[in-house]
């Protein structure tokens, strides 16, 4: 389980903010759906990042030669 499986709710509490702030604007469906979209890829982003960090520094559970 990780973070970039949550990463719809942040990017649904986005999206509706900036709907709610930009309720008197023509274009508010797609700054709304593009802010959204921007929050939900770098939650996808970092969650991936989160989750293959190991692939990075080493896993700490497996011994080191010597």
């Amino acid at each position: 389980m990780g973070w970039g499986r949550w990463a719809h709710f942040p990017a649904g509490l986005v999206f509706g903010l900036l709907f709610i702030l930009f309720s008197g604007h023509p274009w508010r469906w797609y700054i709304a759906i593009d802010g959204a979209y921007t929050v939900y890829v770098f939650g996808l982003a970092i969650g991936s990042i989160i989750k293959d960090m190991d692939d990075l520094f080493g896993d700490p559970q497996i011994a080191k030669p010597l």
